[in-house]
């Protein structure tokens, strides 16, 4: 007796209960403080940013994340190197892949694979999604802490994200000493007339663990540290900070010598002394001490002083003097040490004075690696703090089936994808031609286009890449490629020409062309089909009729003087 099968369960639908509108409303809005933040200008020095570290190392970053996107603000080498390792994975394809599943042929497989495509179809709807991602990942790498308030929105079809909002790395903090868990602290006003309504805003802020699915925390080791002491800007603040110092001493030092200055001098001699200059007297050196106070704060703009003293300049790179590291080249050299930090190094940024292309090679290869990693990094964040929950949401209770997420950044040249693809064409892969057309940005013809028009190189092989995207056969090809070089096929010669191999037929195409360049055409074509095809694909002539069988007959012998001479004729 057959089992009778369990009648199907109803699948859950998603998760709505009182704690929707938790998910839905927003618990850490922009706060009103952040309006005014402290701009530190030329107070920001070499001791004030080893006070901040200290700060930052005992939870406390807002001061810390302050200082840096200060240096940031003033360094457009930081900012352009730390673009390029965000933009790679930014702007890279978000991909959700089922679950793995042991069985590829059971139930859950199949429930895996469509969990798998609404989650990316509503990974794909989120609003300003590349934007969101990308200023994550900025912050995570160079502040080491990132994050993004997620909105709900409970729909008919179940929950969507509205919206990622924007958490400045400045309000993250740990300010319990008892414990390393993350808070959203905002150190001042949240919006004015509502004080004390968010929770932001109250004793040490918000813990993000207490709010399950409503953020995304980024915070990747890049130094393998704490999340106080990680990040990129930790390990360049120092070199941002000279470079610092050193741009305002060459605005300084351009602002009090670009110009240059009128010194006039009057001669004190006497014809007692031959007209020598007389020694300095105290007037003298009241005008030479007024010119180098004038000087020395650069608001000198000429001056006039007796030949008894003399001006002069001394230092590094001045009058023919060397040693010493100037402005630009200290500049230079805090410019190659943030490159190698951010990208792992510098002849993608800078050329140098000895660059070499393989070597700017090997530095590209430096970027995929760290592009991979970002990207993998990322990926996992965003499955833990965001994949999942809109599995747990949509599918409660086959959180087991959570989708993967992968972030592809690696973009191929098109000649690499042709190389990779001939090679792999060349062992027998089955390589898609459409395919690989669209990832070199090729467009393929329409095969029912009559006037679409194909390109190939010119060997005999590939002659048949000329015919007409209507032509289906062998006969067709060869007739329309006879008929551009002005020959005339016969339907005898068609007929055989459906017979004939690829190779042989090249060899036909080749020797009309070459008959209807020395004028004969429908002749040299005939004689042509009868040389080159084989006599296998030669059409069988009709079976003759059977003929009687003639007698035997034999040569009459002739006399040795030439007369007949008489057959020996036997009796009957």
């Amino acid at each position: 007796m057959a089992r009778a099968k369990a009648p199907r369960q109803p699948r859950p639908g998603p998760i709505s209960n009182d704690n929707a509108g938790a998910l839905q409303r927003p618990v850490a809005p922009w706060p009103v403080i952040d309006k005014f933040p402290t701009i530190l200008g030329s107070n920001l020095t070499i001791a004030y940013l080893a006070a901040v570290y200290r700060l930052c190392q005992n939870g406390y970053r807002q001061q810390y994340v302050d200082a840096l996107d200060d240096l940031l603000e003033r360094d457009c080498h930081t900012q352009a190197v730390l673009g390029q390792r965000v933009l790679a994975v930014a702007g890279g394809r978000v991909e959700i892949t089922p679950a793995s599943v042991s069985d590829p042929k059971s139930v859950d497989a199949a429930r895996a694979k469509e969990i798998s495509a609404d989650i990316q179809r509503r990974v794909d709807a989120i609003p300003g999604r590349t934007q969101a991602f990308a200023t994550l990942l900025f912050s995570a790498l160079y502040y080491a802490e990132g994050a993004d308030e997620i909105l709900w929105d409970l729909r008919s079809d179940g929950w969507w994200v509205r919206k990622l909002a924007f958490i400045h790395s400045r309000r993250i903090a740990y300010p319990d000493q008892t414990d390393w868990e993350p808070h959203i602290w905002d150190q001042g006003s949240v919006s004015p007339g509502m004080s004390g309504y968010f929770p932001t805003e109250q004793s040490f802020g918000l813990r993000l663990v207490d709010f399950p699915g409503k953020f995304i925390h980024h915070a990747p080791s890049v130094r393998a540290n704490y999340p106080t002491r990680d990040g990129i800007g930790h390990t360049i603040a120092w070199c941002m900070a000279l470079k610092l110092i050193a741009m305002r001493g060459a605005g300084t030092y351009v602002e009090r010598f670009g110009k240059p200055w009128v010194i006039g001098t009057y001669s004190t001699g006497e014809k007692d002394n031959d007209f020598k200059p007389r020694a300095a007297t105290k007037e003298d050196i009241a005008a030479c001490d007024a010119t180098l106070a004038a000087l020395g704060q650069g608001s000198l703009a000429g001056a006039t002083v007796p030949d008894s003293i003399k001006v002069e300049l001394a230092g590094p790179g001045v009058n023919g003097a060397t040693g010493g590291i100037n402005h630009e080249k200290l500049i230079q050299i805090c410019n190659e040490e943030i490159s190698k930090a951010v990208r792992g190094g510098t002849l993608t940024t800078d050329a140098g004075d000895h660059g070499a292309r393989s070597l700017g090679e090997i530095h590209e290869q430096g970027d995929v690696r760290n592009a991979r990693f970002d990207a993998q990094c990322l990926a996992d964040t965003l499955k833990s703090d965001l994949v999942w929950w809109l599995t747990h949401l949509n599918y409660p209770g086959e959180e087991r089936l959570c989708p993967d997420v992968t972030i592809h950044v690696e973009k191929l040249s098109p000649e690499l994808i042709l190389d990779r693809a001939l090679k792999l064409a060349a062992v027998g892969a089955p390589v898609d031609g459409r395919t690989l057309m669209e990832q070199m940005g090729v467009a393929a013809i329409d095969p029912d286009d009559a006037k679409a028009i194909r390109l190939a190189p010119l060997k005999p092989v590939d002659l048949f890449a000329l015919l007409p995207s209507m032509s289906r056969s062998l006969p067709d090809a060869l007739g329309a490629l006879a008929e551009m070089a002005g020959v005339a096929i016969t339907p005898v010669q068609r007929g055989a020409l459906a017979e004939m191999d690829r190779a042989t037929a090249a060899r036909l195409v080749q020797a009309l062309l070459g008959a209807a360049r020395a004028g004969e055409k429908a002749t040299a074509a005939e004689g042509a089909v009868e040389e080159e095809s084989p006599a296998a694909a030669t059409p069988a002539e009709p079976p003759k009729p059977p003929t009687r069988p003639q007698p035997k007959r034999t040569k009459k012998p002739t006399a040795p003087d030439g007369e007949a001479e008489e057959p020996h004729r036997s009796r009957p």
